[in-house]
């Protein structure tokens, strides 16, 4: 693991993308991780700090566009993204996918921190290593896929498709953003 500082509109390139944010009562996060093989900007600005990675657009449009309309913000990109929104100004977390889940967004939550990445065998090589979850396991073999939000690790889930996981205050809650963007239906 290493930590890494933040700067304004930092690009990196990447292999594999873990994130660990660890969220205090007070709504502070720390972001550190492993990167590798992934592109991934950041930005932050009004209290929102945003990472994006598999994404054509610039984390600084999304961060304006999460300012503009933060409830549709999914259904405004177009192609393969997945991104992660910490909002300090009412201390949520939203983890959002693209709307036919090209960019895979796993999450894992152990006591106050969120696990999030694009690799399931990052978030499973996690201490205390999940054991196998029988129903996801069966979904794999009998559709030989699992069907989200479950994985085939019990506590591991996957953002659906079209979906935008938000963690605030404890809650966790899973909405479906509109399927196409405005003009393209």
């Amino acid at each position: 693991w290493f930590r890494f500082r933040w700067l304004p509109s930092l690009h990196w390139q990447v292999d594999v993308m873990l994130l660990a944010t660890e969220v205090a009562g007070d709504g502070g996060v720390l972001l550190s991780g492993s990167l590798r093989r992934c592109p991934v900007t950041r930005s932050r600005g009004d209290g929102i700090e945003v990472v994006l990675w598999g994404c054509r657009e610039d984390a600084q449009v999304v961060l304006s566009k999460y300012c503009a309309n933060d409830a549709g913000m999914g259904a405004s990109l177009a192609g393969p993204f997945a991104y992660l929104i910490v909002d300090h100004r009412d201390a949520s977390i939203h983890l959002v996918r693209d709307r036919f889940g090209f960019v895979p967004l796993f999450y894992r939550v152990i006591g106050r921190t969120l696990f999030c990445s694009n690799s399931l065998r990052e978030i499973a090589a996690i201490p205390p290593r999940p054991a196998l979850d029988s129903t996801g396991l069966a979904r794999y073999y009998l559709f030989r896929f699992v069907v989200p939000p479950l994985t085939i690790f019990e506590g591991v889930f996957q953002v659906p498709a079209g979906h935008r996981t938000t963690f605030c205050q404890g809650s966790i809650a899973v909405s479906a953003y509109a399927p196409y963007p405005v003009g393209n239906r």
